[in-house]
């Protein structure tokens, strides 16, 4: 019983940090070529071909995480921001002229439509006044080009 109250203390608090790794490609050259010789790994022939080797290497873990970011933008935020995006489509009520041949209700044979969709975007964002994380939400509302973002700020309560 005593270890099920312990659990749940740690998984209402989340106050366990998590490390942050050290990606290859921001370490020395020198420290890789030890790292490599101390596993017997051969890089190659002399120092210029382990270099080469290593900086091929290097390429491709930056072109990895690239190619991530680019596929998963969200990632990309500040890590302590912990927000929750839910993007949705959402019709507006109000009309917007778009011309006769564009009206999209068979009902109506003016030249307005009742619907239009826009982008938008939900966050529960914890700490919305701390330093810099209005800055980064504006920068986020702008690169995306949102028509309207819900923000809901939470605290977080700890449990002992």
């Amino acid at each position: 019983m005593l270890q099920k109250a312990m659990d749940l203390k740690s998984y209402k608090n989340l106050g366990t940090s998590k490390k942050q790794g050290n990606s290859f490609a921001v370490l020395y050259n020198e420290h890789l070529m030890h790292v490599a010789k101390s596993a017997h790994i051969s890089l190659g022939a002399d120092i210029q071909h382990m270099t080469d080797n290593i900086d091929i290497m290097k390429s491709e873990e930056v072109k990895k995480c690239d190619n991530f970011i680019i596929d998963f933008p969200e990632i990309a935020l500040p890590v302590n921001l912990e927000c929750e995006l839910d993007y949705s489509n959402v019709c507006s009520n109000k009309p917007t002229s778009l011309g006769p041949e564009h009206t999209q209700c068979s009902q109506m044979k003016a030249d307005k439509t009742w619907s239009q969709v826009v982008q938008g975007a939900m966050w529960n964002v914890r700490g919305l006044n701390k330093s810099g994380r209005s800055e980064c939400i504006k920068n986020f509302i702008d690169t995306n080009k949102l028509d309207f973002v819900g923000l809901q700020e939470t605290k977080k309560a700890t449990f002992d």
